[in-house]
């Protein structure tokens, strides 16, 4: 026998706590929970140029200063795309390949 689903009382949905930062350094997982992704996507991030330098031994374990760290993502987020270069179109140019029949 089928139960009404629309029967059951609705139960609360709980998300993820909202990050408290705790320490003036951070590490991955902290880091993580601060932009809200994953450790794993976070270490593209922390290996890209521009990232504030590690404190401590920058193979294992590495920590960051927090305050670093919130500046670079308020830059970042400011202008995600200031490492590509943007060109300008000449809308006056005629390309000389192109013939134009009559």
């Amino acid at each position: 026998m089928k139960n009404n689903v629309f029967l059951f009382p609705a139960s609360k949905i709980i998300g993820p706590e909202p990050f408290l930062p705790s320490s003036e350094v951070w590490s991955i997982g902290e880091i993580a929970s601060y932009i809200r992704m994953s450790p794993n996507a976070v270490y593209h991030i922390v290996n890209r140029a521009g990232f504030p330098s590690s404190i401590g031994n920058p193979k294992r374990n590495r920590r960051w200063l927090a305050q670093d760290v919130k500046a670079y993502f308020e830059t970042y987020s400011r202008n995600p795309d200031s490492t590509v270069r943007s060109s300008w179109v000449d809308l006056g140019h005629e390309p000389s390949t192109i013939v134009f029949k009559d």
